[in-house]
């Protein structure tokens, strides 16, 4: 018989003994797995309120992102969802006070309504991400790189929510990708998010500059950053038409002329990795 282990932790809360000496395996998308292992014993010294079965879910990348609320430091973020059950890709969600109506939610919109701030999503995402690399060492270079990448998005003041919605379709789409594709900003989802924000935006303002002056400014389309240039196929209009493309064809994330979007510099990698 072996006696039990604790797993050596470099803070003050103290370790969890060892039910086992198993060892969580390096693939394994698609198991399950049962019981306490070194890497759950020094996760749950550092975070002792996450649920086993949520870091079961992180270490093999089954994570259900609606659920990080639960990761929160905070009670008060981590109890924003009283009973839920499935229903058609939402939840109900029941208040314990009778007199509220039931409300169904999508799990998208529940992440905005708790995470109203950049920070106090990250706070939780951070947990994620130590969570996840204590189990597979190996993403967190491409992990920390994409945060970085969601701090720029950030800082360029795009809204919160579109930001959101961008964070949510890239981890469903990639959360069990190989670790490099997260030095990856993913073309596609840029310009379905990001691009259609600023078209929409770009519209908006120029509808509302047209309502309110008397006399025209000219063509608003020239004013637009053309989404087709900054795609790989590249903007098509003088070949289909024989006249030049009206909308401005320069990164549709600097808004500089000499690159396309999937090109800026400020958002690629490090020499040698490739979109």
């Amino acid at each position: 018989t072996t006696s039990a282990q604790t797993a050596p932790v470099d803070s003050d809360p103290p370790s969890i003994p060892l039910e086992t000496a198993q060892v969580f395996p390096t693939t394994c998308v698609n198991q399950t797995y049962t019981g306490m292992s070194p890497h759950h014993s020094n996760v749950l010294s550092q975070y002792p309120w996450v649920d086993t079965k949520l870091i079961d879910d992180i270490a093999l990348g089954t994570f259900d992102i609606s659920l990080l609320p639960k990761l929160h430091r905070e009670e008060e973020f981590r109890n924003q969802h009283i009973a839920k059950s499935a229903i058609e890709g939402g939840v109900i969600q029941y208040s314990l006070d009778k007199s509220k109506p039931t409300e169904v939610i999508l799990g998208r919109s529940k992440l905005h309504r708790t995470f109203t701030h950049p920070n106090l999503f990250l706070s939780a995402w951070q947990i994620y991400v130590s969570i996840r690399t204590s189990f597979h060492p190996e993403r967190a270079p491409g992990l920390s790189y994409w945060t970085e990448r969601l701090l720029f998005y950030i800082q360029l003041s795009y809204p919160w929510n579109i930001i959101l919605n961008y964070i949510v379709a890239y981890f469903q789409r990639h959360q069990n990708a190989p670790s490099q594709q997260f030095y990856s900003v993913d073309a596609e989802l840029v310009s379905n998010h990001f691009s259609v924000y600023q078209q929409r935006s770009l519209i908006s303002t120029a509808n509302a500059n047209a309502k309110s002056s008397k006399s025209p400014s000219g063509n608003p389309l020239a004013k637009q950053i053309c989404l087709n240039w900054n795609r790989e196929s590249g903007c098509t209009f003088k070949e289909t038409t024989g006249r030049d493309c009206l909308r401005r064809h320069v990164c549709l994330i600097c808004q500089k002329e000499g690159h396309k979007s999937t090109k800026c510099p400020p958002a690629s990698p490090s020499k040698g990795t490739n979109f």
